[in-house]
């Protein structure tokens, strides 16, 4: 699945604590985000992805799947609306056809 960058943002919960994330790259699948050292892989996040990009907020449910040493952390959704995840999908068939990338 593509993994495209992206200028947005991630606000929520984990354990029942307020979050805020920089996402920078994003796919149908999940979302990276970056500067982050607290998150392990399993542990669970629940909010909204918002960004320029998208016309509303986008619900979703995530799991951490990878964490860098460098701070990266990668998500999977575990869940997202329909609308929300087709949102994604128009950005980045864009995204891959404005830079040129073959999708």
């Amino acid at each position: 699945v593509q993994r495209v960058p992206i200028l947005a943002q991630f606000n929520g919960e984990v354990d029942g604590e307020e979050v805020s994330y920089r996402i920078i790259t994003i796919s149908q699948g999940g979302m990276g985000v970056t500067e982050n050292f607290d998150l392990k892989i399993g542990d669970e996040v629940e909010g909204q992805i918002s960004s320029p990009h998208f016309f509303q907020n986008l619900n979703v449910k995530a799991e951490v799947i990878y964490s860098g040493q460098d701070g990266y952390i990668g998500f999977k959704f575990t869940q997202i609306a329909d609308e929300s995840k087709a949102a994604i999908i128009e950005y980045v068939k864009k995204f891959g056809r404005s830079s040129g990338q073959s999708t």
